[in-house]
């Protein structure tokens, strides 16, 4: 008999894509599935169509939370979950129709605690060939979330034993997935990727990366803090490799100038409104540029908006302007 897969979906204000969703959870090849999904305070009509859905459907059932935040709403469907293995969906998202299927056969071939796949329109140079790759513990920190930045839950099936009591981060609003997944690996830990794309990521205007800045966008540095402290603590031997260190140190200096480039994108009394949580980014950016090594993992174009965030951050500053004035030109 097929061991029970739970698919969890969190749902805000998703009322136009959330039935794609569902449909493509529903109607996998693979047949024991239960799906639930959580309505996270949505004003629009997300909620009425998910309980349309679970009326409809015996295997759907629906939860309805005043607004916390995506983590809230996973963790709501981690703790009623009964499936042998966990997949999350983004409810603008959908599933290729054997995504299920192929990576819970990946988890029987392999034995894996974690089976991932690729998605569409994923810029990478592995192909899409049906072809696995299997990494163990430390290898899974250096290639998967250093070097591949591979940290996403969705277009992954956990085992339960592999999730067990891990929940995610509720203060966080960027980057609660890379620290869920660094949770869960210890060094015993295997992770099987499918060179199969076959999860239908949507880009979301409205998400969180597309919008302009806010104050919890430095999350995105909290995040990566959050990831040091963590591998230094479970893996203090990792970081006294200098190749690794310095992949790190290239992640929070490229989030450090993604985040910086939030402000320096803003009207300039906005600018001078958010002069605190700049001086933050430029001061980490300095301080993890100064990592051994740490140029030869920055690509090319960070390498230049680093320099000038770290020592000319007027420059940078004029550098956004200047293409925040193309971009109304050009519209």
């Amino acid at each position: 008999m097929q061991e029970l897969v739970t698919v969890i979906i969190p749902v805000y204000n998703t009322e136009r894509m959330l039935e794609r969703a569902a449909e493509s959870a529903l109607t996998q090849s693979y047949a024991n599935i239960e799906i639930i999904i959580v309505d996270d305070g949505s004003t629009d009509r997300s909620g009425e169509i998910a309980d349309r859905l679970a009326e409809e459907h015996a295997n759907i059932r629906v939860y309805h939370t005043e607004e916390k935040g995506v983590s809230a709403a996973r963790n709501l469907g981690l703790s009623q979950a009964k499936g042998a293995f966990l997949t999350f969906l983004d409810a603008d998202d959908a599933l290729d129709e054997y995504l299920v299927e192929k990576l819970v056969a990946v988890h029987h071939r392999t034995g894996a605690d974690i089976c991932g796949c690729m998605f569409s329109g994923q810029n990478s140079r592995k192909k899409a060939d049906g072809g696995t790759h299997t990494q163990t513990g430390r290898e899974i920190i250096e290639k998967s979330i250093l070097r591949d930045h591979d940290t996403r839950v969705w277009s992954k099936l956990f085992t339960r034993e592999s999730i067990g009591d891990h929940r995610f981060d509720e203060e966080l609003t960027i980057g609660e997935d890379t620290l869920f997944f660094l949770s869960l690996i210890d060094r015993k830990t295997t992770y099987t990727l499918l060179d199969d794309r076959l999860y239908l990521y949507t880009v979301n205007p409205e998400g969180a990366m597309e919008k302009p800045f806010v104050p919890s966008y430095m999350d995105q540095l909290r995040c990566w803090e959050k990831v040091r402290a963590d591998i230094t603590e479970r893996f203090p031997h990792l970081l006294e490799d200098n190749r690794t260190a310095a992949m790190l140190a290239a992640v929070q200096v490229i989030s450090a100038v993604l985040t910086a480039s939030k402000i320096a994108r803003l009207p300039r009394a906005q600018q001078d409104e958010y002069r605190d949580y700049f001086e933050q980014c430029r001061d980490s950016a300095a301080h993890y540029r100064a990592t051994r090594e740490v140029e030869r993992h920055l690509p090319v174009s960070y390498r230049g908006k680093a320099f000038l965030l770290t020592g000319w951050p007027a420059a940078f500053c004029c550098f956004y302007t200047m293409l925040r004035g193309r971009k109304r030109h050009s519209t």
